[in-house]
């Protein structure tokens, strides 16, 4: 599974995907290239069912400076958790405490719960942590401590320290085990050594070389997500997955050291991916007061002027989205059918079809709807149906508006 977000955190479980788009400060630009930024919104979402549903939003202060955040799940009460800690001053680590909160589906509140603070600090890329076997895990960043959130206890836990220093290591998980991917000689570009803690033990498992398209030696990096490269899975039959040059996803299989590009995107972004196995898992049932299902294709309303002018034009703002990995359209925007009626108080001004020519790939337009309202009072807008006219088919209808004419 790809996504192609400009940055973000993500976790699997039996085939439910945690996904946490970047929240950043005002003040940090707009690209936020700072890595560690706020996970907030953050959705649950089963990509084979088209389910998903939307966490409660973030209400810190305007002092929050970082996060990180993990999703696992709890074997004692089958319960699914969303794990995340945030702090304060990022400036000031082992002197700002980390407040951790979880959220827990299919309980019947749907509200964060406060764990307490944590005084490791966990960025949001340097590394990403691991579920396995019922433990989240994270790399404590500047302390040479690696943490494991025992999701049956909700408690915090140090986990013995490999026999080599942590500080520049990635955590992965193979078998519902926690791993490590250590640089045997970094400034030399060594190799890629696997450890494994098992029965409380580390054990080195394999090690491995990868090189990108000019057969230079991949290392690990310290700040994952803004790299060219990322080695994000290891899967059962020794074999390494892993992004390379931004754009081709590729398999390396360590045994039979043999290599295979299993996707390439010609489009220059980072990406972030996932190992998935399809899970008829119900968020209908986990969550069902918070559900939606995902569209390929979504239009949504951006803004609407809460008061017009009766035989005045005003201008609804629609932002259409395409979800998926082609280019999409053309679209049609109009009032549906069904609901043009001789008296309807609110009217498309002008051309009565909006054409939308394309939109790119896991991209967003912005749409300008003229109206026109023809009597006073609080009116509905009713019917704005996006249709695509190469299948004829309808997607997702806006929701009834409603907006308050004068006379002039």
């Amino acid at each position: 599974m790809v996504f192609q977000f400009r940055t973000y955190l993500s976790r699997v479980k039996n085939g439910l995907v945690c996904i946490a788009l970047p929240f950043c400060p005002e003040e940090l630009d707009a690209e936020c290239d700072d890595p560690t930024y706020i996970c907030d919104p953050i959705y649950i979402c089963n990509p084979f069912t088209k389910e998903y549903t939307l966490l409660p939003k973030f209400k810190g202060g305007e002092d929050i400076d970082g996060g990180c955040m993990n999703f696992g799940f709890a074997f004692h009460n089958g319960k699914y958790k969303v794990v995340r800690i945030f702090w304060e001053d990022k400036e000031e680590l082992g002197t700002c405490a980390g407040v951790v909160e979880m959220f827990t589906l299919g309980t019947e509140k749907c509200e964060w719960v406060s764990l307490g603070n944590t005084d490791c600090f966990f960025s949001g890329s340097f590394p990403r942590g691991v579920y396995a076997d019922g433990v989240l895990y994270w790399v404590s960043y500047g302390s040479e401590r690696i943490m494991g959130l025992d999701l049956e206890t909700n408690q915090f836990h140090s986990v013995l320290s490999p026999p080599f220093p942590t500080d520049l290591v990635q955590p992965l998980e193979l078998n519902q085990k926690l791993c490590l991917l250590h640089e045997d000689d970094p400034e030399d570009g060594g190799e890629i050594i696997v450890w494994m803690l098992h029965d409380s033990v580390w054990k080195k498992l394999f090690k491995f070389s990868l090189k990108d398209s000019e057969g230079n030696l991949l290392g690990l990096s310290p700040f994952i997500v803004n790299e060219d490269h990322e080695i994000f899975a290891l899967v059962k039959n020794h074999q390494v997955l892993y992004w390379n040059d931004k754009n081709l996803l590729n398999s390396y299989d360590i045994l039979n050291d043999a290599e295979d590009t299993l996707f390439e995107d010609e489009q220059d972004i980072n990406h972030c991916c996932l190992p998935h196995v399809h899970s008829l898992i119900s968020l209908k049932k986990l969550q069902p007061n918070t559900l939606k299902f995902l569209e390929p294709i979504e239009l949504r309303l951006v803004e609407v002027p809460s008061v017009t002018l009766v035989k005045k034009p005003f201008v609804v703002r629609l932002t259409l989205t395409n979800h998926l990995n082609k280019e999409m359209g053309p679209f049609e925007i109009c009032l549906s059918r069904q609901d043009l009626q001789e008296d309807e108080a609110v009217m498309i001004h002008g051309a009565q079809n909006l054409v939308i020519q394309q939109v790119q790939a896991f991209s967003s337009v912005e749409i300008n709807l003229n109206l026109i309202a023809t009597r006073v009072g609080f009116q509905k807008i009713r019917g704005i149906t996006l249709l695509d006219q190469d299948d004829n088919k309808t997607y997702n209808l806006v929701p009834d508006l409603e907006a308050s004419s004068l006379n002039h």
